[in-house]
This record gives C-alpha cells, structure tokens and sequence, in this order.
C-alpha cells in the first residue's frame, strides 16, 4: 500500500524506467506532464478506492470511480503502452497526445488529453462517439490536471456508510478502512463513528 498525494493506492509496480517512459513518450507524441510522471515515480498504476463527480450532461453528474490505474510497463492488459494501441484502434480516436490512464469497474476510462494544458478528461460508456458528431463530445473534462485530478478525489457519505454497514469485521480490516476514510471523508468518524463500534462491540466483542 503505497500513499500518495494522501490518497492509498494498492497494488503499484516499481516505477518505470528511462527507457519506457521514452517509448510511451513517443508514441504518445509529446512529453508526460510532470505530475503525471511523478506519480509514476511513487505510484506505477495501482488500484485506489475514491470517486468523482464526472458532469455527463448539463444537469446531471454521474458519481465513478476509476479504480484501476494503468502501469507503465511491457505487459498487456491494464498496461501502458498496451492500453493506448487498444484505444488508437476506436473509430475516431484521436491519433497523438491522448492516452488512457485509469478504467472503472464497467467500460468507462479516464484520459490525459495533452493537446492543450493537460485537462483530465473522462469517457463514459454511452455517450456519443468520440467525434461528437452525434451530440456532445464523450470527452468529459474532469479536471484541469493530474494533481487536480487527485486532488478532487473524495469519498462521499453514502459510500463510506454503506462500506462501514457490510465490510466483514476484522482487526486488519477495521485498521484498513479507518485509514482509507481518513485520507477523505474527514467527518466520518462523527457521523458514523458510533456505527462502527457497534459492530465491533456486537459482533467482535470488543468494548
């Protein structure tokens, strides 16, 4: 388990070296940005568990959670260069300086889009193809930078109260969650701290 920009990613790979950055580099087209290589630094790919309001239309913003980060590394699956020559292949997608870097549980992703200052844009399964020619484009700015990114991440109220209802007890389990809900749902704990010692109590024994 690996902090980051406090946040916990599970999972990481050693950071990736001169060359593989050079050759995602490359094919990308144009430099990383810096936070996003620093991140590869601390956190090569990962799973995290935080979410985000991604705006799908003018009054709706549907909550996600792209919970698996893309390694760089020369694997297949989940691995960059891999994923960014699978989604080259989508009709319509663009051809340098955009490249997939998280997915949710489903068939949405998150990109970095460089061909301006670096915005974090998301596509969501179900909206209209990448051209926009149909209706609104399914590049969803999500935030103005990595960093920017990660820090909008939040986990909301009914998330961690559902997790605190139905996670199965445990001493590594109870140390796990309070560590995670700290990182960013900082009321928790008077809001739903008397939950969890109910259940400690109840089910553990634990006074």
């Amino acid at each position: 388990m690996a902090l980051y920009k406090g946040l916990l990613f599970d999972k990481s790979q050693p950071a990736p070296s001169t060359a593989e950055i050079a050759r995602l580099e490359k094919l990308l087209g144009c430099p990383l940005p810096q936070d996003y290589k620093d991140f590869l630094q601390s956190c090569n790919g990962g799973h995290l568990e935080y979410f985000v309001h991604v705006p799908v239309s003018k009054d709706r913003r549907d909550l996600m959670c792209y919970g698996s980060f893309y390694a760089v590394d020369e694997g297949e699956w989940g691995t960059l260069p891999y994923e960014l020559i699978q989604a080259r292949r989508r009709k319509g997608f663009p051809s340098e300086r955009v490249f997939p870097i998280a997915r949710d549980g489903g068939g949405s992703e998150l990109f970095l889009d460089l061909r301006g200052s670096g915005k974090v844009v998301a596509y969501v399964e179900g909206l209209p193809a990448w051209t926009g020619s149909h209706g609104r484009d399914a590049l969803v700015p999500v935030a103005d930078s990595f960093d920017g990114y990660l820090a909008g991440l939040t986990i909301p109220d009914d998330i961690a109260l559902d997790h605190l209802k139905t996670f199965t007890l445990s001493e590594d389990a109870i140390r796990a969650t309070e560590e995670w809900l700290d990182t960013r749902c900082a009321e928790w704990r008077t809001k739903f701290g008397p939950l969890l010692e109910k259940r400690v109590k109840e089910e553990l024994g634990r006074s």
